[in-house]
């Protein structure tokens, strides 16, 4: 019975010797306290939809713009209203950006373009013309731009009260921030 009670202990060191080689992270001595270190993050992830060519989650560096964004989802189509975005925003990460469209039919010889509303310059009554957009609404827009500033991005609108994803979707199309 001796005999077997040290062939398993030798059987049991060599193993360990084994298995310290292959994977050196294991070892008789190892610190059992668990290690964390910090990783900074230069990347930002971003969404971007609407009226690009290849719409799409992308991860830029850190520092881009909306353009940059714009870019790697292969540019804008024809049918981009440039009045409802600022291309030289830098990126947020987590963000879902939006390319408005400037007209209802983009496939067509006819082409019947949409009224759309400043909501950085629009009065009350304007802002009431999208439809969406009530009495308690353009309130609302017209507080959260006289103590934030102008919108810099359309989904910027989801900060307000009262606008939600489904306001902002009937919405998104009728609005330029310039």
């Amino acid at each position: 019975m001796g005999k077997v009670v040290i062939i398993g202990a030798i059987l049991t060191v060599v193993l360990m010797l084994i298995f310290t080689k292959i994977d050196p992270a294991i070892s008789s001595n190892q610190n059992h306290t668990n290690s964390t270190s910090q990783v900074e993050k230069d990347y930002v992830t971003c969404t971007i939809s609407g009226e690009v060519i290849r719409p799409g989650s992308y991860v830029l560096n850190s520092d881009s713009t909306l353009l940059d964004l714009i870019s790697n989802a292969g540019g804008l189509t024809s049918n981009a209203d440039e009045l409802a975005f600022n291309s030289s925003i830098f990126l947020i990460d987590g963000m879902d950006y939006y390319i408005a469209r400037k007209s209802k039919t983009p496939d067509t010889c006819e082409i019947e373009t949409i009224d759309k509303v400043n909501i950085n310059t629009a009065s009350k009554e304007e802002l009431m013309q999208v439809n969406g957009i009530g009495a308690s609404i353009a309130d609302a827009i017209i507080e959260y731009r006289e103590q934030n500033g102008d919108f810099t991005y359309l989904e910027e609108l989801k900060n307000v009260s009262g606008i939600g994803n489904a306001t902002f979707e009937k919405i998104k199309d009728y609005i330029v921030i310039y």
